[in-house]
């Protein structure tokens, strides 16, 4: 018998993300990208201080042995990170 994959406990840096990974978490790259580009500079702002903030323990965590790439939390943090790093493209375009 297979045994679940069991996600890997969830840094207490990571969980005071999850309030801003359901409104940035968004799997679909277009609709990501689209909610980015239509986004207040302020808002992108926010967006990738706090995932910085939240230091290599988001990074950690999604790479932990037995992190579960079904898990809804997993998914909207990863999308999270994603988003972050478009987010610092996009400010660093407007910096330019």
């Amino acid at each position: 018998m297979v045994e679940p994959m069991t996600i890997a406990p969830m840094p207490d840096e990571v969980r005071s993300l999850l309030p801003l990974a359901r409104v940035w978490g968004i799997p679909d790259d277009i609709d990501r990208s689209m909610k980015i580009e239509g986004a207040p500079i302020q808002d992108l702002r926010e967006l990738v201080e706090q995932v910085a903030a939240a230091g290599p323990s988001v990074y950690a965590w999604l790479d932990a042995a037995g992190a579960d790439p079904s898990d809804r939390d997993y998914i909207a943090v990863t999308s999270l990170t994603m988003a972050a790093d478009e987010a610092r493209v996009v400010l660093r375009n407007q910096e330019q």
